[in-house]
Order: structure tokens, then sequence, then C-alpha cells
């Protein structure tokens, strides 16, 4: 049994289990097939969601609260070709309680994007209590012209007052 941290087991985390998502919602993981439908599935759910090794084709995906995310091998989540608008690639806006738990890599698929849908790998906006560990973001499609394309960018924001960090991951 792999642990995610000090105590804390794949089986055990929160007295749940983890679905899978081959499993439970379908997806492939196989580099060709679209699987954001399967994968956005299993994020809505919320949870404790497994990803066994593999490539997962997608365009754009939301985070729920109260989620982890957790592979025990490689496992790649990559852009679709040609995807449509400046959306990230993953989101989190107002969640609380998530965590990403790697070895994941968030692929932007930059040789495979217009020059018009630049997009942020991995965006987090607004959000607490959360924790990444063991991830990489490359390939992000950047467009200077519309301010997108950071591998990794944070927004915090409360009580009126707003303030932005961004992390640019190497691409």
């Amino acid at each position: 049994m792999r642990v995610l941290a000090l105590g804390v087991t794949a089986g055990n985390h929160l007295g749940n289990d983890f679905l899978s998502i081959k499993k439970d919602f379908g997806a492939k993981g196989d580099g060709i097939t679209d699987d954001t439908a399967a994968v956005q599935a299993a994020l809505s759910n919320g949870g404790n969601i497994y990803f066994p090794v593999g490539i997962y084709v997608v365009t754009t995906l939301a985070g729920a609260s109260d989620s982890i995310l957790w592979c025990s091998g490689p496992v790649v989540i990559k852009r679709k070709s040609n995807a449509s608008g400046n959306q990230p690639l993953l989101s989190f806006t107002s969640k609380s309680n998530w965590s990403i738990l790697g070895p994941f890599r968030f692929d932007g698929n930059k040789a495979s994007q217009t020059a018009s849908n630049a997009a942020n790998n991995i965006e987090i906006v607004a959000c607490y209590s959360w924790k990444i560990d063991g991830i990489q973001s490359c390939n992000a499609k950047t467009n200077p012209s519309v301010g997108y394309g950071s591998g990794l960018v944070i927004l915090a924001s409360g009580n009126g007052s707003q303030t932005s960090q961004s992390v640019v991951t190497r691409s």
C-alpha cells in the first residue's frame, strides 16, 4: 500500500476507498481517446479518485471540493490537439479541501495548439485548504497578447482585495 502522507494510505484516507478513473468512470488513458467526459464525471463526483498509469487526453477540466486525485505511477493529463478556447487544462475555483498527489504531468500540448487558443495548464482561484504534491507542468501554449499560457497560476481573493501570483514552469 502506497503512503500518501504520514499515516495516510490510498485505501484509508478520510475513511473512503478510491474510485478508479478507468473502472468506475470509463476513461481509457490510451493517449488517443478523448477522456474529457469520463475524467470530468469523476472530478464532479468528488471524493477520492485513482488514476492508473496512462495518458488521458482532455480539453478542459474543473475540480471539486473535498476530493483527492491520486496515482501510483506516471500519469499524463494532456490537452487535446487544437482544443478551443483559453480555458485552463485543470482549474479549481472557490474550492476547498482538495489534493493532487502525483506523479502527475500536466501537458499543454503546445505543438498541437493554434496561436489563439493559449491557456494555463493549472489554474487555482480563491481556494483554501489544498495540496499539490508530485506534479509537473509542461508545454503550456503561451499568447502574450491575451495574457495566458503559464504552467501554474494561483489567484487569491477575499475581503474586497485581490492578489495574484503566477508561477511559470519550464516549457
